[in-house]
This record gives C-alpha cells, sequence and structure tokens, in this order.
C-alpha cells in the first residue's frame, strides 16, 4: 500500500461569456472563480503539482494571480473548450504519480474544431481523469457550439447540453459538477481532489505469457 502524489491540472475558463453578470449576484462569475482558484494550493499536499492553465480560444498556462485577468482581445470573443481539454490530456503523465484534470468554466463552447470521434478516443485512452465544474447560469438560446462538435443534435439550453459534458467524464472516470448561479466552486474543487486522492488502483503483472501472446 503506498500513497502516490498528485498531479492536478486547473484548466479555467478566460472567455468572454464569464464577464455576465446575473442579477441574483453582486460579483461578477469570473470574480467569483478568481478567488476559488486561489484556494487550490491549499487543497494540495507538499508532495503534489498544480499546473494552471487558462482558454478562451487558444490554450496557455498562468499564475494564479493572473489566472481569469481581464483581456479585451478578439480572441476573448470566442471558447474552446473542448479543444483545450483534448490538448491538456494529450500531455504525457509522470511515472508513479497521477493525473487529475479539473476544468471550470461556464460549459459553452463556441469554436472548438474537433469532432465528437477525435475527442472520444482522446477522452478513452487518457491516463488523467477529467472532473468538470459548471455553473448553470447560461441563458437559454447561447450558441454552444458548431453541429459537428455536437453530433449535428441542436443544443439550445444548459440542460440540452449537459449529456456532452457527463461524456467528457464518464469516459475518463471522473465526474461532472453542476453549480447554482451564485454557488462557489471551491467546495466541488475540494471534494474532487479528495475523492481522487482516496482511489486506488490495482496491477497485475501476468505471468508465463509468450512474448508474442
Amino acid at each position: 500500500i503506498e500513497s502516490m502524489p498528485l498531479d492536478v491540472a486547473v484548466l479555467a475558463d478566460a472567455s468572454e461569456s464569464l464577464d455576465l453578470r446575473w442579477e441574483s449576484q453582486t460579483k461578477g462569475l469570473r470574480d467569483r472563480l478568481a478567488a476559488d482558484i486561489r484556494e487550490v494550493p491549499a487543497l494540495l499536499h507538499l508532495e503534489d503539482h498544480v499546473q494552471l492553465l487558462r482558454f478562451s480560444s487558444g490554450l496557455s498556462a498562468a499564475a494564479s494571480t493572473e489566472m481569469l485577468d481581464r483581456d479585451d482581445a478578439p480572441e476573448r470573443q470566442r471558447t474552446s473548450l473542448f479543444d483545450s481539454l483534448v490538448a491538456v490530456l494529450l500531455q504525457p503523465t509522470d511515472p508513479g504519480r497521477r493525473r487529475l484534470v479539473i476544468v471550470l468554466t461556464d460549459g459553452l463552447d463556441t469554436s472548438s474544431t474537433l469532432n465528437y470521434e477525435l475527442r472520444a478516443s482522446v477522452f478513452d485512452r487518457s491516463g488523467a481523469v477529467v472532473h468538470l465544474i459548471t455553473t448553470s447560469a447560461v441563458r437559454d438560446g447561447a450558441q454552444f457550439g458548431p453541429p459537428s462538435l455536437l453530433r449535428g443534435v441542436a443544443m439550445n439550453s444548459f440542460e440540452d447540453f449537459a449529456w456532452v459534458l457527463r461524456d467528457v467524464a464518464d469516459r475518463t472516470g471522473g465526474r461532472h459538477f453542476e453549480l447554482r448561479p451564485n454557488e462557489s466552486f471551491t467546495p466541488a474543487l475540494s471534494a474532487a481532489i479528495e475523492e481522487f486522492r482516496l482511489r486506488y488502483i490495482l496491477r497485475f503483472i501476468p505471468a508465463g505469457v509468450e512474448a508474442t501472446g
């Protein structure tokens, strides 16, 4: 029995849709999310590693202090959630460590180009577990993505789209956490990390097997 250190990648949505404000809250979703991300190091052990990434139309590394800084670049008007996630999952996992990817987003994807079948093949073969933490504060009628992204199915509400997010979690052994508009991301972040830490892996080495078998 041994404890394996974690490699945690936090993938945060930095696209323009996070600037939306709802009547029931005094702070924007971006402000709340940035505050919650600053709590991540306190949830980890000394031997764990954390990688902070931000995405809009593209993917980039970030320090916690600049994770969701406002950026008026035109690229922020687009969201490539799934393309960014695939890019993260293609990174190799270090031997002797376990990899967890946590996605913090409003769930919108408006510009990814990889189709469903290609994404699914990457998710199925990934050595990482993906937890998606999304807020359901998405207005009906929002554009969730081009038809090629969603198997050609029309998506007109968050409820219509949620199966796509659950599919990512199911294929990688993770979970999809749906939050209310005013709900903090921190409890779900903590639950995702602690649940992953308590999982176990069974291994075996077969004996007497032909090299060509």
